[in-house]
């Protein structure tokens, strides 16, 4: 069977924003985008579907090598890849759905859908240097857009600061992989940088493969001391590209396809120490929330410091760490798209983020104070929702060998529900100011829909998440065997799971 449609799937996004561009009349070429969006995806939730049904399938599109280069066009899609496929696809038509108009202009508009084929390029690439060309390429959008931004501020202070991110974010990865190359070829790997190569790396390399992808992992996650761009993003730059940037989870799925299948020895060896970093950050960025002035501000922590507990899970090393992890990924990318958009709807009504102008606006926004009050409960883990399952499986792998962990984890959590909390009822209650209201009304019925579609999925996958850890399965017992000495590995089966059964592979 043909399986060319796989690279359809990275296609479909750039080929939009170039019919997109052709588009003269900016209101039809934004109807074009939402259109594609929504068909985009339906497209990958339905092949997500297909993977449900069959957790071991592994489907591939794989073109011969470059003669010299001996780099190929290899994308494939898998348990590891699929479910991230939807939320890539949520992420943009959430954005190009619901966001205010004036963050839609067709400049936007493509940004973010070549910002998205990027994230599912990464996603599927079984190339390392496909993967870094894509991982470089999905930086771009942000540095253009910043650059061009009409606001003076955004153009010179957020776009030098993007700028070093970009270098910090960039360089590093493709090191590591013209290293990887260069070693594989070496010791005689006639596909040096193919993720499925079982030629090791020598010593001398791994270990500086495994710091400069820490480095780009580390810097693209937003970790204390390298977070200064995500919050300034969120707060001043382009909703979507903010988004895109936060919800994708880009650098933990670097990890999970990277880091520990190629490094085993050194993931196992620093990963913890990597998870620790992260777990400061994550408590530095929820204190710096508390004391914000600005609502986006405030949220931009929060999401930020979320972020950094990802790769906290990442580091407990067992099943049940790392299936929170990555429950917690899909959460992040859902809450962030729900609070971020809410909060542009209220600067689109108010002219205003400023926590010392909003008050009372429940009185007259009552839909938006009710869908920004289930967001707030979502970020902070209420029964029902996919948070309160990862967190509560971060938890369990952390309590027993880590307490204080565990408890650090918590105090980030109950941190960040103070925040989001406070700002909510400072917003919608107390005596109002009378910002400058716009003629908008409340929620429009575009906003409703797209607000209560990214509700009702939280709820989904907090009240079923067993498909998701099924297919995740046999991914998570292979990163376990990988992390754990052989004679402390364990599968799944702790939460209820056998062993990882074997992959079916489809092929050209």
């Amino acid at each position: 069977m043909s399986t060319a449609w796989v690279s359809s799937v990275v296609f479909a996004p750039f080929i939009a924003a170039m019919v997109i561009g052709r588009v003269a009349d900016e209101r039809r070429a934004l109807t074009v985008a939402r259109a594609f969006a929504l068909a985009y995806l339906a497209l990958v939730a339905a092949i997500a579907f297909v993977f449900l049904a069959r957790p071991e399938l592994v489907v591939s599109h794989v073109s011969p090598a470059i003669p010299g280069l001996r780099a190929r066009w290899h994308i494939e899609i898998d348990g590891l890849s699929a479910p991230f496929l939807p939320l890539a696809a949520t992420l943009a038509a959430g954005v190009l759905l619901g966001a205010p108009r004036s963050e839609l202009s067709a400049r936007s508009t493509q940004s973010v859908l070549v910002a998205t084929g990027c994230a599912v390029g990464v996603y599927c690439a079984e190339d390392l240097l496909l993967l870094s060309l894509f991982w470089v390429a999905g930086l771009a959008p942000g540095a253009v857009a910043l650059h061009q931004a009409k606001d003076q501020v955004v153009r010179k202070r957020l776009a030098r600061l993007y700028d070093v991110f970009f270098v910090f974010g960039a360089i590093p990865i493709v090191l590591a992989a013209l290293i990887v190359g260069w070693a594989r070829a070496k010791a005689g790997a006639s596909l040096p940088f193919d993720l499925n190569e079982p030629t090791p790396l020598p010593a001398s390399s791994a270990t500086l493969v495994f710091i400069l992808i820490s480095w780009a992992l580390l810097t693209r996650k937003a970790v204390a001391p390298l977070h200064s761009w995500l919050p300034m993003m969120i707060e001043r730059g382009p909703v979507g590209l903010a988004l895109l940037s936060a919800g994708t989870h880009l650098a933990a799925f670097l990890a999970l396809r990277v880091m520990v299948p190629m490094l085993p020895a050194l993931s196992r060896r620093y990963f913890p120490a990597l998870a620790a970093i992260a777990l400061v950050s994550a408590l530095y960025h929820a204190i710096v929330a508390l004391s914000q002035r600005d609502l986006r501000r405030a949220v931009a922590f929060v999401i930020t410091s979320y972020l950094a507990l990802v790769l906290v899970g990442l580091g407990s090393s067992g099943p049940e760490g790392l299936h929170g992890s990555m429950l917690q990924m899909l959460s992040i990318g859902l809450v962030a798209l729900g609070l971020v958009l809410t909060i542009s709807w209220i600067e689109a009504r108010t002219g205003t983020t400023d926590l010392r102008e909003l008050r009372g606006l429940v009185r007259d926004f009552p839909k938006l104070a009710w869908v920004f009050f289930l967001f707030s409960l979502a970020s902070v883990g209420v029964p029902g929702s996919v948070a309160w399952v990862a967190e509560d499986l971060l938890l369990h792998s952390l309590l027993f060998h880590h307490p204080v962990i565990a408890a650090l984890m918590s105090v980030v959590v109950v941190l960040n529900g103070i925040t989001v909390l406070r700002v909510f009822f400072q917003v919608f209650f107390g005596a109002p100011r009378a910002p400058s209201v716009v003629g908008i009304g409340d929620l429009l019925p575009r906003e409703q829909v797209v607000a209560y579609s990214v509700v009702a999925a939280i709820a989904l996958l907090g009240l079923a998440p067993q498909s998701l850890i099924e297919l995740r399965r046999a991914t998570v017992d292979s990163l376990v065997r990988a992390l754990a000495p052989s004679e402390q590995s364990r599968p799944s089966a702790g939460i209820g799971f056998s062993s990882g059964a074997p992959r079916t592979h489809e092929t050209p």
